[in-house]
Protein backbone atom coordinates (compact mmCIF):
# COMPACT_ATOMS: atom_id res chain seq x y z
CA UNK A 1 0.00 0.00 0.00
CA UNK A 2 2.04 3.18 -1.18
CA UNK A 3 -0.13 5.72 0.48
CA UNK A 4 0.79 3.84 4.17
CA UNK A 5 4.57 3.55 3.16
CA UNK A 6 4.92 6.82 2.03
CA UNK A 7 3.40 8.53 5.41
CA UNK A 8 5.07 5.77 7.19
CA UNK A 9 8.26 7.07 5.81
CA UNK A 10 7.51 11.14 6.43
CA UNK A 11 6.51 10.01 9.81
CA UNK A 12 9.86 8.53 11.17
CA UNK A 13 11.64 11.94 9.49
CA UNK A 14 9.36 13.83 12.09
CA UNK A 15 10.16 11.05 14.72
CA UNK A 16 14.07 11.51 13.95
CA UNK A 17 13.44 15.16 14.04
CA UNK A 18 12.24 15.35 17.25
CA UNK A 19 14.77 12.83 18.53
CA UNK A 20 12.30 10.19 19.38
CA UNK A 21 11.42 6.99 17.52
CA UNK A 22 8.30 5.71 16.10
CA UNK A 23 8.03 3.14 18.86
CA UNK A 24 8.24 5.79 21.24
CA UNK A 25 5.94 7.60 19.57
CA UNK A 26 3.66 5.39 19.57
CA UNK A 27 3.89 4.20 23.14
CA UNK A 28 3.15 8.15 24.30
CA UNK A 29 -0.12 7.99 21.74
CA UNK A 30 -1.34 4.59 23.23
CA UNK A 31 -0.86 6.66 26.71
CA UNK A 32 -2.87 9.57 25.71
CA UNK A 33 -5.24 7.52 24.31
CA UNK A 34 -5.73 5.22 27.61
CA UNK A 35 -5.81 8.33 30.06
CA UNK A 36 -8.58 9.79 27.79
CA UNK A 37 -10.63 6.82 26.79
CA UNK A 38 -10.14 4.00 29.08
CA UNK A 39 -12.61 5.24 31.79
CA UNK A 40 -15.24 5.05 28.57
CA UNK A 41 -16.14 7.71 25.59
CA UNK A 42 -14.70 11.12 27.20
CA UNK A 43 -17.51 12.37 25.01
CA UNK A 44 -20.33 10.76 27.45
CA UNK A 45 -19.63 12.69 30.37
CA UNK A 46 -21.96 14.76 31.24
CA UNK A 47 -20.06 17.58 33.95
CA UNK A 48 -15.81 16.01 33.88
CA UNK A 49 -14.04 15.91 36.71
CA UNK A 50 -11.13 18.57 35.20
CA UNK A 51 -7.36 17.90 36.90
CA UNK A 52 -6.29 21.38 37.69
CA UNK A 53 -3.98 22.08 34.85
CA UNK A 54 -6.90 20.72 32.35
CA UNK A 55 -7.13 23.17 29.10
CA UNK A 56 -11.27 22.44 29.55
CA UNK A 57 -10.94 23.48 33.00
CA UNK A 58 -9.08 26.63 32.06
CA UNK A 59 -11.71 27.39 28.99
CA UNK A 60 -13.72 27.28 31.70
CA UNK A 61 -12.48 29.57 34.14
CA UNK A 62 -12.51 31.76 30.89
CA UNK A 63 -15.83 31.28 30.52
CA UNK A 64 -16.53 32.42 33.96
CA UNK A 65 -14.47 35.71 33.45
CA UNK A 66 -16.87 36.57 30.59
CA UNK A 67 -20.02 36.12 32.88
CA UNK A 68 -20.57 32.72 31.61
CA UNK A 69 -21.78 30.24 34.39
CA UNK A 70 -19.35 27.01 34.53
CA UNK A 71 -20.66 23.92 33.34
CA UNK A 72 -20.51 22.55 37.19
CA UNK A 73 -23.20 25.42 37.76
CA UNK A 74 -25.97 24.53 34.90
CA UNK A 75 -26.02 21.11 35.26
CA UNK A 76 -26.74 21.85 39.00
CA UNK A 77 -29.56 23.96 37.92
CA UNK A 78 -31.03 21.57 35.70
CA UNK A 79 -30.55 19.19 38.20
CA UNK A 80 -33.20 21.42 40.43
CA UNK A 81 -35.31 22.28 37.62
CA UNK A 82 -36.32 18.75 37.65
CA UNK A 83 -36.28 18.31 41.41
CA UNK A 84 -38.58 21.00 41.97
CA UNK A 85 -41.08 20.23 38.73
CA UNK A 86 -41.07 16.69 40.75
CA UNK A 87 -41.89 18.32 44.10
CA UNK A 88 -44.44 20.65 42.58
CA UNK A 89 -46.02 18.35 39.72
CA UNK A 90 -48.58 20.14 37.46
CA UNK A 91 -48.24 23.69 39.48
CA UNK A 92 -46.75 25.56 36.63
CA UNK A 93 -47.29 26.24 33.35
CA UNK A 94 -44.47 27.06 31.15
CA UNK A 95 -44.22 30.39 31.13
CA UNK A 96 -44.62 30.30 35.58
CA UNK A 97 -42.14 27.78 35.74
CA UNK A 98 -39.53 29.60 33.25
CA UNK A 99 -40.42 32.85 35.68
CA UNK A 100 -39.53 30.57 38.75
CA UNK A 101 -36.43 29.42 37.61
CA UNK A 102 -35.12 32.86 36.52
CA UNK A 103 -35.50 34.04 39.34
CA UNK A 104 -34.80 31.03 42.31
CA UNK A 105 -31.29 30.53 40.09
CA UNK A 106 -30.41 33.79 39.19
CA UNK A 107 -30.15 33.20 35.71
CA UNK A 108 -31.96 35.10 32.49
CA UNK A 109 -34.97 33.96 31.37
CA UNK A 110 -33.62 33.00 28.19
CA UNK A 111 -31.21 30.38 29.87
CA UNK A 112 -34.13 28.90 32.38
CA UNK A 113 -36.01 28.64 29.11
CA UNK A 114 -32.88 26.65 27.99
CA UNK A 115 -32.82 24.26 30.63
CA UNK A 116 -36.70 23.73 30.72
CA UNK A 117 -35.88 22.96 27.17
CA UNK A 118 -33.56 20.69 27.35
CA UNK A 119 -35.21 18.78 30.24
CA UNK A 120 -38.29 18.33 27.52
CA UNK A 121 -36.09 17.16 24.94
CA UNK A 122 -34.05 14.74 27.25
CA UNK A 123 -37.97 13.24 28.07
CA UNK A 124 -38.02 14.19 31.46
CA UNK A 125 -40.29 17.02 31.54
CA UNK A 126 -43.71 16.84 29.86
CA UNK A 127 -46.45 19.47 29.28
CA UNK A 128 -50.21 18.13 30.09
CA UNK A 129 -52.94 20.17 29.31
CA UNK A 130 -50.53 22.92 30.15
CA UNK A 131 -48.59 22.23 32.99
CA UNK A 132 -45.14 21.12 33.28
CA UNK A 133 -45.02 17.61 35.34
CA UNK A 134 -41.93 15.00 34.90
CA UNK A 135 -42.99 11.83 33.76
CA UNK A 136 -43.20 9.73 37.25
CA UNK A 137 -45.40 12.47 38.60
CA UNK A 138 -47.96 12.54 35.64
CA UNK A 139 -51.65 11.89 36.64
CA UNK A 140 -53.28 8.89 35.16
CA UNK A 141 -54.99 9.13 31.81
CA UNK A 142 -58.86 9.82 31.93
Amino acid sequence: MRVWSDAYKRFQVVCRREGKTVSQKVREWILVYLKEHEGGNPQTLLVPSLPKDSLLKDLLDEDAGRGLMPLERRKENVDWVESFVRGHPGRYDLGQLVHAVSRTCGVKPETAAGYVKTLRILKILVVRYGKVYTYDTLPPST
